[in-house]
């Protein structure tokens, strides 16, 4: 509660006080390196969770979470390393597996060949499974009408794709192309209550999105669908 309250400081001591009176507790250690991570304090993030990984070598959680923290301070080999633990112990983790992607499009030596193989085996994993539920688009197929073209992101807060996203709104024709943006992160960030508005005609929808299975969200994808809106995600 506290750190979602971004009250990090007192998460991290109510954490450590719990670890001084149950030192092997995994869930503590879990919430202290989350309280950590979270208070830009991601060395010290890592340290616990290799600690913890000493009492509890078969927790997912605890290496996907280690995967990330290392990934952010661009430890990438290790990063890549946690992740492939995870899915080992648990290989319908999607969202570990996504991240295990994103992080070796950052490993600059990593063989081309065997970066399209992750990802047609991400596809053939999670992709294939729900294609039997795809729905056929229902956009009127007028080549003369205004094309309704919808961004969906989590990072429409404080984060470099907030800023990065601009310039490519600007640069939409008004006159061609309608503009709508979809908040899909849990956290509500007052950046993407009133996102920066570009000279563009965007209308911004923040929204709260839980995943389904396969880390889809269906009825989200649907909503966008009635609105005639092509997807496009960040």
């Amino acid at each position: 509660m506290q750190q979602d309250l971004g009250q990090f400081d007192a998460a991290i001591a109510s954490f450590e006080q719990v670890l001084q009176l149950q030192p092997d507790n995994v869930d503590a250690c879990v919430g202290l390196g989350s309280a950590l991570c979270a208070a830009q304090r991601r060395e010290e993030a890592i340290a616990v969770y290799q600690r913890a990984l000493v009492l509890a070598p078969d927790c997912v959680e605890l290496h996907y979470n280690l995967g990330n923290a290392l990934m952010i301070q661009n430890r990438i080999e290790q990063s890549v390393a946690s992740y492939r633990e995870a899915l080992r112990l648990q290989p319908d983790n999607a969202i570990a597996f996504s991240n295990l992607l994103f992080t070796l499009q950052n490993w600059p030596d990593y063989p081309q060949d065997d970066l399209l193989r992750e990802h047609l085996a991400y596809a053939e994993r999670f992709e294939a499974p729900i294609k039997l539920h795809w729905q056929p688009h229902r956009n009127a197929r007028q080549p003369d009408r205004r094309l309704r073209v919808g961004y969906v992101s989590g990072d429409f807060r404080q984060h470099p794709v907030a800023h990065f996203i601009e310039p490519i709104l600007a640069h939409h024709d008004k006159a061609q192309v309608e503009v709508f943006g979809y908040y899909n992160h849990g956290q509500v960030q007052e950046t993407a209550q009133k996102p920066a508005r570009p000279p563009s005609p965007a209308t911004w929808k923040p929204r709260t999105a839980r995943c389904g299975e396969h880390g889809v969200n269906i009825a989200l994808c649907e909503k966008y669908r009635c609105r005639q809106i092509p997807i496009q995600n960040w």
